[in-house]
């Protein structure tokens, strides 16, 4: 299958390395190129594959063989982009990359659009929406539900029974305790230990986290 990788950054060229791990065990994918709107970047290369405008290259797309991934590290940007080549090209079709050192329980609900990078956990009865990063080293635990564009972020530590709303995004390293419910479009800063539940439009810090601005106000 032909794959596009959104997003010539950092988490677009870990994208190309998960990627080539899959491939290493079934060539599962041939990578077209990298999209990315910034005209700065451009024409070059990254990651050894040409950096082309997304809306030129997407429409020449044949979707019954290509797929697109959203390699995105932030929840919002990622929801802002998806919505915009949505709006754009209706009939655009996703993949989900697991790589082969995740550890991902049968009965876990993935959607479309996911990235479920090295060394992590995905546990069991665990739901992910649509476009769910699960970065490097980090877990989920059993019954939790991970809203659609979220990210958790390398090495975060989300326990049971959690629920995270629409573009949640959890920090490197941080940790939240279980059965809590966390607002859509919160920010929980990294290494933070979140013991209540939180609103959405949020942003925390800390041991325990902290509130420190409310996005909306």
């Amino acid at each position: 299958m032909k794959l596009w990788i959104y997003g010539a950054g950092g988490q677009g060229r870990e994208t190309v390395q998960l990627v080539s791990d899959i491939n290493r065990l079934s060539s599962s994918w041939d990578i077209l190129g990298i999209l990315d709107e910034s005209e700065q970047i451009q024409g070059k290369m990254v990651s050894g594959y040409p950096v082309l405008h997304p809306y030129t290259a997407l429409a020449q797309t044949d979707w019954e063989e290509t797929r697109l991934i959203f390699a995105i590290g932030s929840s919002r940007t990622k929801t802002v982009v998806a919505g915009k080549i949505e709006e754009a090209f209706p009939l655009v079709r996703y993949a989900s990359l697991y790589h082969p050192t995740a550890v991902i329980s049968e009965s876990a609900r993935i959607s479309e659009g996911c990235i479920v990078a090295a060394h992590t956990l995905v546990s069991t009865d665990v739901r992910l929406g649509r476009h769910v990063l699960i970065n490097y080293g980090a877990t989920v635990g059993h019954d939790s539900a991970i809203g659609d564009y979220s990210s958790i972020l390398p090495g975060a530590r989300v326990s049971g029974h959690v629920q995270i709303g629409h573009a949640g995004d959890v920090g490197a390293g941080s940790v939240i305790l279980p059965g809590l419910r966390i607002g859509s479009d919160a920010v929980i800063g990294a290494g933070a230990v979140v013991t209540r539940p939180l609103p959405g439009d949020c942003t925390v810090v800390g041991v325990p986290a902290r509130p420190i601005k409310r996005e909306k106000e």
